[in-house]
């Protein structure tokens, strides 16, 4: 789902301390791979319940581990993400294809009737949101996030998950909270997003064209931060430097220049024009049918 997934020398993932990705990825294949070596020792002990369950379910004995060169299958191995974020690197599986990220459209999504006619009536709003999983432990975010938002004096909306609807909004009308809605209904009418970076809300931005403060939590976060901001439509926040006074400055910056918006714009044109579910169901099929497990020929 992500491209620090396919861990590159090339292009090393960003985790831990930020200044050694930073410096390794300045010193270039060579000296990252012993690092990436030693991660993938110091980690074998993770390994261990998998390979426990591999014996009790008979199937023979591997070197691979799950994390590294096991999480490929030698028949085809599929990046499910924007291919702005990353392009295959030499290290990379030669059977790895960039399918591009597979956006789930359900029909008929409604709006929340409040949110509708929130986006109808004032200019375009900035966005808060922590995606599927942060929102559980959001901190202050969205108190520090009100807050440089009355400093701006823009309008917002703040997805809150099971927050509290009520803690944010300002008595102007100008700020609205609600527990959820569909990112590609909102996104679109945003002026800016402010989210933690998962890959699912940053290829829904990448896809509505919209400038993007990010404020990683964790995991791949950091990684598609990086990833995002090379872009030239993102700024990143740390979460320890998450504050009002921050916020308010890096959203200024967003939203004041004009260079954010028009990368935003080019991006988004480029992402648009990929199929990812679609170009993932062709490859898996072709995969099944290499190996045997669908007849050739066109689907039934």
């Amino acid at each position: 789902m992500q491209p620090m997934g396919y861990l590159s020398a090339y292009e090393p993932p960003l985790i831990g301390p930020g200044a050694i990705s930073h410096v390794l990825r300045r010193l270039g294949p060579g000296p990252t791979r012993p690092v990436l070596n030693l991660a993938r020792r110091l980690t074998d002990a993770w390994a261990g319940e998998w390979h426990d369950l591999r014996a009790e379910l008979g199937l023979a004995p591997v070197q691979d581990h799950p994390l590294w060169e096991g999480q490929h299958s030698p028949i085809r191995s599929l990046g499910l993400f924007p291919r702005v974020l990353g392009e295959p690197q030499p290290d990379w599986p030669p059977q790895a294809r960039i399918t591009g990220f597979p956006f789930y459209r359900p029909a008929h999504q409604p709006l929340e009737p409040k949110l509708r006619q929130f986006l109808e009536q004032g200019e375009p709003p900035l966005v808060f949101t922590l995606g599927t999983t942060a929102i559980n432990d959001p901190g202050s975010f969205f108190e520090e996030s009100a807050a440089a938002v009355q400093r701006l004096g823009q309008r917002a909306i703040f997805f809150v998950g099971g927050g509290s609807q009520e803690r944010y909004g300002d008595g102007s009308g100008d700020v609205i909270a609600v527990s959820y809605a569909p990112h590609e209904l909102v996104f679109p009418l945003a002026r800016a997003i402010v989210h933690q970076g998962g890959i699912g809300t940053l290829s829904e931005t990448l896809l509505a064209g919209k400038p993007m403060l990010i404020m990683p939590y964790g995991h791949d976060q950091a990684d598609n931060a990086w990833r995002a901001s090379r872009l030239g439509m993102a700024r990143v926040v740390s979460r320890g430097r998450y504050r009002a006074g921050v916020v308010e400055r890096e959203l200024s910056r967003l939203v004041d220049d004009p260079m954010p918006r028009v990368a935003a714009l080019r991006v988004s044109r480029e992402v648009s024009r990929e199929r990812g579910g679609a170009l993932a169901a062709d490859l898996i099929e072709a995969a099944l049918r290499q190996v045997g497990s669908l007849p050739p020929g066109p689907r039934p």
